[in-house]
């Protein structure tokens, strides 16, 4: 999310950087989105259980774009036909509607709806409950090994004329917690939002909601490094967007 409109060379190099991970995570077998205990990352692992890393990569490249350009506002990238035809089997959040309801066209991918929506009455009957002062614990442990120790509650990396803010949510709504990290300027204007690992999947946020307490510890792990993954690529598409010669941008 481009949050102030000169910036937005900067948000076309975020989608760069996001699709080069899309890429990435493909054809790595989707190690980061694989230990992400969420909803929408268990119905891929369902929808494409049996999809080629090409196929799976086409997916998460047309979710990519379709989020960049809808929700976010970023000139259109054409969708590929592999990509546009990768998509038209992505039914998620309609998933648990598909499974009950028949809806046309989604029963080559029945299992996954029918699996999303056991799911999603386990979490009704509290089938997920973790213990909220271990997980605060282990989170913070975890991140203050990589960024130090928080200022009033966010961690922050400086890197290069920016600042990258990194911060946590536990009183999400049908979720157990999420994180946001902030892109801004020195003296604080905040320039480019990012919502986590979950945007490959064309979704602006990553919300943690099917974590039991034997998960906190790798969960902890998992988030810390996919926080410092995202501020180790943001000098490289700072470079790349030459905002570092707009004053009224970077100051």
């Amino acid at each position: 999310m481009i949050l102030v409109p000169r910036a937005m060379p900067l948000g076309v190099r975020y989608r760069e950087w996001l699709l080069r991970l899309a890429r990435l995570e493909a054809e790595e077998g989707c190690p980061r989105l694989s230990e992400l205990k969420s909803e929408m990352a268990l119905y891929l692992a369902d929808l494409t259980e049996t999809w080629s890393l090409e196929a799976r990569g086409q997916l998460l490249s047309a979710l990519v774009k379709k989020l960049c350009e809808g929700n976010y506002g970023y000139p259109p990238i054409p969708l590929t036909e592999p990509e546009a035809a990768a998509l038209a089997r992505w039914r998620y959040p309609n998933a648990y509607r598909a499974s009950f309801f028949g809806t046309p066209g989604v029963s080559a991918d029945a299992d996954a709806s029918i699996r999303a929506a056991e799911r999603s009455t386990k979490e009704q009957l509290g089938g997920y409950r973790i213990d909220k002062a271990l997980l605060k614990k282990m989170l913070r442990h975890s991140m203050v090994a990589r960024f130090g120790e928080p200022s009033e509650g966010q961690y922050i990396r400086q890197t290069e004329e920016l600042k990258v803010r990194t911060e946590f949510d536990f009183g999400v709504r049908s979720g157990q917690f999420e994180y946001i990290q902030w892109v801004e300027t020195r003296d604080g204007k905040r320039l480019l939002r990012h919502g986590g690992i979950l945007a490959l999947l064309g979704w602006p946020q990553t919300r943690w909601g099917r974590l039991t307490s034997e998960d906190i510890p790798a969960t902890a792990s998992l988030v810390a490094r996919l926080c410092e993954e995202f501020v180790d690529a943001v000098p490289e598409m700072w470079r790349g967007s030459g905002l570092a010669d707009e004053p009224n941008v970077s100051r």
